[in-house]
C-alpha cells in the first residue's frame, strides 16, 4: 500500500503513517524546511520506500499537491493522505482532485461544534462540518469521496477510549486510527 504526508518532518516525529512505513507501506513525504527535509533524507536511508519532496504544498499551481505527487510514481488510488498543515489544509485538499485515497486525515478546528460551517486561511480553524461538506463534493467521474467506504459516508472525529487518551502520545492516535480505519 501507499501513504502520503506532508509537513513530514523526519518522517518519524509525530507521523500519522509512519507506522504503516514500519510494516512495508510505500509513501511519499513532502517537507519544506530544509534541515527537517536533511532529516528526512536521513530517515529514507533507512526506509528506501519513503519518496521525499522537498516543496511547500500550496492548493493551486506547480506545487499543488497533484502536481508534487504527479513526480512520482504513487498509483491514483491508494490508501492514506495526512493533511496536517496548520493553515491551509481546507484548501489544499479542495484543490486535489487527481488521486483518490481511500483515508483522509485531516485537520479541524475541534473546539468548533458540529453544524458549523467555517473555513479557516491562516489558522486550524476549519470546522469539521465544513470537512464533511467538502467530502461529499469530491465524488465521480472527478474523484472517489475520501469519505465512501463501500458506499457509505463514514466521516469520524478522531475520538479516543478513556484508557488510551490517558496515556496517548501523537503516535498511539494515529496508530488507534490507522489501524481501525484500515480495518473496515
Amino acid at each position: 500500500g501507499w501513504v502520503v504526508e506532508f509537513g513530514a518532518w523526519d518522517g518519524m516525529y509525530l507521523s500519522n503513517t509512519f507506522r504503516l512505513i514500519q510494516q512495508g507501506f510505500s509513501g511519499v513525504y513532502i517537507e519544506s524546511d530544509p534541515e527537517r527535509f536533511q532529516d528526512l533524507l536521513t530517515t529514507c536511508k533507512r526506509y528506501p520506500k519513503i519518496v521525499p519532496i522537498q516543496a511547500f504544498v500550496s492548493p493551486v499551481g506547480e506545487n499543488s499537491l497533484d502536481n508534487l505527487l504527479a513526480r512520482t510514481r504513487l498509483p491514483k488510488e491508494f490508501e492514506i493522505i495526512c493533511i496536517d498543515v496548520d493553515s491551509i489544509d481546507y484548501h489544499i485538499w479542495k484543490g486535489f482532485w487527481e488521486y483518490s485515497p481511500k483515508v483522509v486525515i485531516i485537520e479541524i478546528g475541534s473546539s468548533i461544534p458540529e453544524g458549523v460551517l467555517q473555513i479557516g486561511d491562516t489558522t486550524p480553524t476549519t470546522s469539521f462540518t465544513s470537512m464533511v461538506e467538502l467530502g461529499t463534493e469530491k465524488e465521480p467521474p472527478r474523484a472517489q469521496d475520501p469519505f465512501r467506504r463501500r458506499g457509505q459516508l463514514r466521516p469520524q472525529r478522531a475520538r479516543l477510549p478513556a484508557e488510551i487518551a490517558e496515556r496517548a502520545d501523537h503516535s498511539d492516535l494515529a496508530r488507534h486510527h490507522i489501524d481501525g480505519a484500515l480495518d473496515m
